[in-house]
């Protein structure tokens, strides 16, 4: 498999969805410029809900992100990217249902 990541930003009020493929730090630099623009856009979005495969769904208010909130969102993502399998055959290992 490739070690690019597939990107998918979905504006459901503009109805608008792009799409595109990154490398692992072509994917961390797209994501600060993200919390970048949500931290001085005059009319941001209201909540930034980040999912991950390992770790609980958690649910920002834009209005507290903070270098230290984003630095942490940040680590915590490229930890993942950085440790994302690279073959299909270990994902049944990897996932349990509860």
């Amino acid at each position: 498999m490739s070690r690019d990541f597939l990107v998918n930003y979905a504006d459901h009020e503009s109805n608008v969805r792009y799409m595109f493929t990154a490398s692992r730090d072509n994917l961390i630099e797209y994501l600060w410029s993200v919390f970048d623009f949500l931290r001085i856009d005059e009319e941001p979005f209201d909540k930034v809900q980040i999912l991950s495969p390992v770790h609980p769904s958690i649910l920002l208010n834009v209005k507290s992100l903070n270098n230290r909130n984003v630095g942490t969102v940040m680590k915590t993502i490229r930890q993942l990217v950085n440790n994302w399998p690279t073959s299909l055959g270990a994902l049944p290992n990897m996932y349990e249902g509860i």
